[in-house]
């Protein structure tokens, strides 16, 4: 896997979970603009989301230059 597949599968992801967020705000006939709780506990997703995926990217490279080069150097 490339960076740029993996920035992509990153992108897929938070898209993904925003639309979730989306789906499950207007299930419960509140608007994603109303309500401070909700923009929060999104925000806090993403967060997360993208922390989460930026070390899986970190460790997919350094797992890549490894196996091309047989260091950690």
């Amino acid at each position: 896997m490339t960076a740029g597949e993996a920035w992509g599968e990153v992108a897929r992801d938070v898209a993904c979970m925003i639309v979730v967020v989306a789906i499950g705000a207007a299930v419960l006939g509140e608007p994603l603009a109303a309500g401070h709780s909700l923009l929060g506990g999104l925000l806090l997703g993403l967060g997360w989301t993208l922390v989460l995926q930026t070390g899986e990217v970190l460790l997919e490279a350094h797992v890549q230059r490894v196996r091309e080069h047989g260091t950690t150097r």
